[in-house]
């Protein structure tokens, strides 16, 4: 309302004004013929004087109402638009504050995700930090186990060395003491001699005890170190894995943690060690054993060497070996067959089974190889040149001639068939009667729609091509595509390629697709189809003799791809005819270099008889050996 544009009250003052000047007008006229015919016509004049002076009163009087009408409603438009700029405010100022109140929430939403993020930023800091310091620690531990496994190792070393150097110094000391012990013995007297050597035993024994106390202090320090050493070990992993369990579980309590870890620790530290007394305790049990077994062997090698004394002055009686007998003696007599050797002036040896996998693979390849007469080489040739007339002819008609016969009978479709005729005229069906049997005539003429359609847009129900529920249904793209404009197939695939051509090209052989074709007579009508009983037979839609040529060049093209079944087996019976000739070929081959040649009379044989049963008579026979 507050746009339209006020009418002017002149304007209508105006057409008032030309009003009651057309009317006095009108009657003066009218009074001048009425005068020149002497009527009296004064009621008239009067009447219309009366009517041309109101309407001149009118005249001016109604603008005055009209800009009272006016005033009033630009008071109300005012009104209204002060009452729209108001609510406009208001309306603003709610937006304003729904904006605010957006915002706000806005705002607390990302500080709170900002929150969570930082919170989740530091644990997954705290958790890395803690897996790199018990990383650390392990693998200080790894390093300080593995000093200690080499520190152990040299310790281990240096008391076997000592142990090796105490034991020669102690022979070596033996041998002395065995020296001076028997020059004393010889020198001095026999109470003197056992006085000194009692002080030497005293004084044996208080070293002895001296050492073994050194000793035991040395490895009680070392035991004391090694404690310490694991105990700061097991402290620092058992505060990294407290940290670490702190930072995964909030609620966790460090010391807990800590003391769990340590109580862990130590009980992995007392199975190591148990574990290590087991172990020197079965290093000592298998050098007792050790020590047992060479004591047994040292025995056994004197009493055999008592035995050999004991025994040097009988006499033993020799037994010959094996090696000592002959052959003859252990096997017998051997018999020896007489085998004629390999002729080398007439050939070298054939292998049957190379000849055969030759010719396996290339036929004829096999009796060349043999050779040895003209009539296995020609053999070879003729498998070759069969192989290669086999290929040569496959080639031909089931590639060059099946690709060509395609090319016509796709050439011949394009140019006298169209898929919007068909839709068209199927649709004229439809509508006619069919209508009322869409079920049955579905399955009589339109069975194969699915893969029509599949075959064009690759998706059956594209462009509305296809609808499983119903017939020609929201198919408006479809019929924009092919049915309002329709043209040969060669020029529907150019504006639509097909998305599975040979679908498409093997389907319009089909006779219920006969309406597409140009040339299509006597067409079947809604009415004449006997959809109304199923039981009926199938009508032709129409004839067509570019369809039956269509049929016939495409029957022609699936000649010559049969075809190609006769040309692959007569490869694999030439393959395999060929293998089974060479490997015999080769055999009759090789037994020529083992026979010797003879005449033609060594090949004869006679054979005789005289029969004295059932009267008396005389048999002679003769016969030729191979």
């Amino acid at each position: 309302m507050d746009d339209e544009i006020a009418p002017d009250p002149r304007l209508f003052a105006f057409l008032y004004g030309m009003a009651g000047l057309v009317l006095l007008a009108w009657g003066g006229l009218v009074f001048y013929f009425y005068n020149m015919r002497k009527f009296a016509l004064i009621p008239f004049v009067k009447v219309m004087a009366c009517v041309a002076g109101l309407l001149a009163v009118q005249s001016f009087a109604q603008p005055r109402d009209l800009f009272a009408e006016f005033e009033a409603e630009e008071q109300a438009a005012e009104a209204a638009k002060a009452d729209s700029i108001k609510a406009a405010e208001a309306e603003k100022k709610t937006a304003e504050e729904k904006a605010a109140a957006e915002k706000a929430e806005a705002d607390r939403i990302a500080a709170e995700k900002a929150a969570a993020e930082k919170a989740e930023a530091d644990r997954i800091a705290a958790e890395k930090k803690a897996a790199e310091e018990k990383a650390a620690a392990e693998k200080k531990k790894a390093e300080e186990e593995k000093q200690a496994a080499a520190r152990k190792a040299a310790e281990e070393k240096a008391r076997a060395e000592e142990a090796k150097r105490q034991e020669e110094a102690a022979k070596a000391q033996a041998k002395k003491d065995a020296e001076r012990d028997a020059y004393e013995r010889a020198t001095m007297k026999p109470e003197d001699y056992e006085k000194l050597q009692a002080q030497r035993a005293e004084q044996a024994r208080q070293d002895s005890i001296g050492q073994a106390n050194a000793q035991n202090a040395a490895e009680a320090k070392r035991q004391a170190m090694e404690q310490a050493r694991l105990q700061a070990a097991m402290d620092s992993a058992a505060r990294a894995d407290a940290a670490a369990a702190a930072a995964e579980n909030k609620n966790a309590d460090f010391n807990e943690e800590y003391a769990r870890a340590i109580q862990a620790y130590a009980d992995s530290a007392r199975v190591r060690e148990d574990l290590e007394a087991i172990a020197r305790d079965s290093a000592a049990v298998a050098q007792m054993i050790a020590d047992s077994i060479a004591a047994a062997r040292a025995d056994s090698i004197k009493a055999a060497e008592a035995l050999a004394a004991a025994n040097s002055s009988s006499s033993v009686s020799v037994i010959p070996s094996s090696s000592s007998m002959s052959r003859r003696d252990l096997l017998g007599p051997v018999k020896v067959s007489k085998v004629n050797g390999i002729d080398e002036m007439k050939g070298k040896y054939r292998s049957p089974r190379k000849a055969m996998f030759m010719s396996l693979v290339i036929p004829g390849s096999g009796q060349l190889y043999i050779g040895g007469s003209s009539f296995t080489n020609v053999r070879g040739g003729v498998y070759l040149a069969l192989e290669a007339a086999l290929w040569t002819g496959w080639y031909y008609f089931s590639v060059y001639k099946y690709d060509d016969q395609v090319s016509k009978y796709k050439k011949f479709a394009k140019n006298h068939y169209s898929i919007g005729r068909y839709e068209s005229k199927m649709r004229d069906l439809y509508n006619q009667d069919a209508v009322n049997y869409e079920s049955e005539f579905r399955a009589r003429y339109l069975g194969s729609r699915e893969s029509f359609c599949e075959g064009i847009f690759g998706k059956a129900t594209m462009h509305g091509c296809y609808d499983k529920s119903s017939l020609y249904h929201n198919d408006v793209e479809y019929m924009n595509d092919f049915v309002k404009n329709p043209k040969s197939l060669g020029e529907e695939q150019k504006k639509i390629p097909f998305d599975n051509s040979a679908e498409v090209y093997q389907l319009l052989a089909d006779r219920a697709m006969v309406l597409g074709w140009d040339d299509v007579s006597d067409e079947a009508l809604a009415t004449g189809l006997g959809l109304e009983d199923p039981s009926s037979s199938t009508v032709d839609l129409g004839t067509s003799s570019n369809m039956k040529k269509y049929r016939s060049m495409r029957g022609k093209a699936t000649d010559y791809a049969d075809m190609q079944a006769w040309f692959f087996g007569g490869l694999i019976l030439n393959h395999i005819i060929s293998a089974v000739d060479a490997a015999f070929t080769a055999n009759a081959y090789n037994k020529t270099l083992y026979q010797e040649d003879l005449s033609w009379y060594d090949h004869l044989h006679f054979d005789s008889g005289v029969q004295f049963f059932d009267g008396f008579g005389v048999n002679v026979q003769a016969s030729w050996g191979f």
